[in-house]
């Protein structure tokens, strides 16, 4: 598993770095920093060399990747996890995502995975009865109006039990709870 640096989308951020060699010493700059780029979602790399005065150069390569800042899913779901909605319901899943500046990310391709937890649940139904049209696919849409992205999810035909939700956005980062 390849071990990234996380950064949101937008943030200014540079990586510094340092190179030392006690025989022959740094033929190139010993320390530095370099800017990273945090324009655009996706996985990077950038390379970062160093040569001694012997002629031996190292390169690393610093895996990264620039994604959306969640701000956790929104009512009706409570963010604890408690909720518990009536069996046959329909619940709209709602979040938002943003850049560093907290600016609204209104284009990102998000869709929705349900992980059945347990076949128990530990308290009574303590939300409210949806029946909101159902949203056809596992894909969020984004309503303009509210600035947030949204998914009606129908409960007919589950289960009862503990579910957990997963929204899967286009950065490759899994916004959950419990």
């Amino acid at each position: 598993v390849e071990k990234y640096l996380k950064f949101i989308k937008n943030s200014s951020v540079s990586i510094t770095y340092s190179a030392s060699d006690s025989l022959s010493g740094m033929a190139s700059e010993s320390s530095a920093s370099i800017v990273i780029d945090t324009s655009k979602v996706g996985e990077y790399r950038v390379y970062i060399s160093a040569t001694d005065n012997a002629g031996n150069i190292t390169i690393e390569e610093v895996p990264y990747k620039v994604i959306y800042q969640f701000t956790g899913f929104l009512q009706p779901i409570n963010s604890d996890g408690s909720s518990v909605f009536k069996a046959g319901s329909t619940i709209p899943v709602k979040f938002r995502l943003t850049d560093s500046n907290l600016a609204w990310v209104d284009s990102a391709i998000a869709s929705l995975t349900i992980q059945r937890k347990s076949s128990s649940v530990q308290n009574g139904i303590n939300e409210f009865y949806y029946s909101t049209s159902v949203t056809s696919s596992d894909t969020f849409r984004y309503s303009m109006e509210e600035a947030l992205y949204i998914l009606n999810f129908s409960t007919k035909g589950m289960e009862y039990g503990l579910y957990r939700l997963f929204g899967t956005v286009e950065d490759g980062e899994k916004c959950s709870i419990v």
